[in-house]
């Protein structure tokens, strides 16, 4: 606390003082806050202003019990119901940079909590949206046999960022690929901290996991990671890429299976299939990604197959 000589408080002498940043984790960011010393004397984090990337504009969601679509949706006590009508908060703004993030409060956001309808974010008029859990909380799509349709379909190129929430159930269909969350070639996905995607399907559809057309950009981050079976692969359209967003933290390996269109499978060419945000994230975590082989030939034990180079390439190996 810092005092005039009278003892009382600063007032408007305040802004004389200036205090060194101190870098602090904010949210999954690190970055060098601010700090002012207010009218009080005291220090105030300075995160700047509202709908900064440090100091984002928080809406809030709660499927269960207290959430209506009717309500402010600015603080927990107040929450919306679904997601839909955060982002069309979001639209009634439309402010291209302010950063928000959807608190998503409760166990469990289901395909029924959304009006019985998927989440299908076509617009954000924003610079990001994050959605984050606020606890152990789940994203269900709750497929069934004969197909629900994906869960998620992102078509913005808005960052959608996805944190400490676990996604799961959708069903690729033949008139939409990936289960669980589908990247039209427009889109832009990050699955950031604590995201864990699992349990999706495919019924005549491509991609249980998640589905990334051309043109469209997917992001995986500290410890994001897939279930490593077949109700969780990540289907790559032939130009379509995983990017690296930064160190990869998961303990668990791979954090994703990678599968190819058929043709792509080659025996005399290499396709790159990992991009990344900074030079040589891909030389250093290319080994936790793995890659499904082409349906049909059985390799197991063969001693040729693909897999992914140090270039984030698939490539074919015969040890034969």
């Amino acid at each position: 606390e810092v005092k005039d000589g009278s003892g009382t408080s600063l007032g408007d002498e305040c802004g004389k003082f200036a205090v060194t940043p101190i870098t602090k984790i904010v949210g999954s960011q690190i970055v060098d806050v601010n700090y002012i010393v207010n009218e009080s004397g005291m220090l105030e984090a300075d995160l700047g202003p509202s709908g900064s990337s440090t100091n984002p504009i928080n809406l809030f969601v709660a499927p269960e019990g207290t959430g209506l679509d009717t309500k402010v949706g600015t603080s927990a006590d107040a929450p919306f119901k679904t997601i839909t009508r955060a982002f069309t908060e979001i639209e009634s703004i439309k402010n291209a940079s302010n950063h928000y993030v959807i608190n998503v409060i409760g166990s469990e956001y289901t395909r029924y909590d959304n009006d019985n309808d998927p989440i299908i974010i076509e617009s954000a008029t924003a610079a990001s949206v994050t959605i984050r859990g606020t606890g152990s909380n789940k994203m269900n799509g709750q497929y069934d046999n004969e197909g629900e349709g994906t869960f998620i379909t992102v078509s913005c190129n808005t960052p959608i960022i996805f944190e400490k929430i676990e996604i799961l159930g959708g069903c690729a269909s033949s008139t939409i690929n990936g289960g669980c969350i589908h990247v039209a070639s427009t889109g832009n996905v990050v699955l950031g901290q604590g995201t864990y995607v699992h349990g999706g399907k495919t019924v005549d559809g491509k991609g249980s996991g998640v589905y990334v057309e051309n043109g469209g950009t997917f992001v995986m981050k500290d410890d994001a990671h897939l279930d490593a079976d077949e109700y969780s692969e990540v289907y790559l359209e032939s130009s379509a890429k995983i990017t690296i967003g930064n160190a990869l933290t998961s303990e668990l390996s791979p954090v994703a299976l990678i599968r190819v269109p058929d043709s792509e499978y080659k025996e005399d060419d290499e396709l790159q299939i990992l991009d990344e945000s900074t030079s040589g994230l891909i030389n250093s975590y290319y080994r936790y990604f793995g890659v499904l082989c082409p349906e049909g030939p059985d390799y197991s034990g063969s001693g040729y197959g693909y897999a992914i180079s140090s270039a984030g390439k698939l490539y074919y190996y015969n040890y034969n």
